[in-house]
This record gives C-alpha cells, sequence and structure tokens, in this order.
C-alpha cells in the first residue's frame, strides 16, 4: 500500500479501521466474490468496492492477489485523486 493509503487509514476511527482492514484483506487477496464492485469508466482493469461510505479502488493482478491503488470515503473528491 502507499504512504497515502496508510495515512488515510491512520486517521480513522479504531471501529471503522477493523471494518475497512478486513475488506482491504479480502482484496488483497482477490476473494472478492461476495462484495459489491463495479469496473471503474475511463480505466481498463480498475474497480471498486463499496464499503459503506467508503470505497477502495483496486487492479486485479493474477495469482489470486490484486493492488490497493485507492482507499477512501466516499464524496466528490474520490475519484478525482485517482
Amino acid at each position: 500500500m502507499t504512504d497515502k493509503i496508510q495515512k488515510f487509514l491512520t486517521r480513522l476511527p479504531k471501529d471503522q479501521l477493523i471494518y475497512l482492514r478486513l475488506y482491504l484483506d479480502k482484496v488483497r487477496k482477490d476473494d472478492t466474490k461476495d462484495l459489491n464492485i463495479k469496473p471503474l469508466k475511463g480505466y481498463k482493469g480498475v474497480y471498486r468496492v463499496r464499503v459503506g461510505k467508503y470505497r477502495i479502488v483496486f487492479r486485479p493482478l493474477g495469482n489470486n492477489e490484486a493492488e490497493i491503488l485507492l482507499v477512501g470515503k466516499r464524496d466528490d473528491q474520490t475519484y478525482r485523486d485517482f
């Protein structure tokens, strides 16, 4: 994960951090069959996972792995930073 993602996660309340980390682990292991996933328009092979009011943007790498590109609170700026 990037420094920007780590910084965002450190600012979260503990209960939300635990909840979000469960989803991050699933995405990293490419265990996404039960998650709310949609492809991002304009980006080939990039998807987002909806986790309450947060979004995880990732790219599957194959071999049951995925690269986390962005974790953020859903607002007007979420996908602009990506």
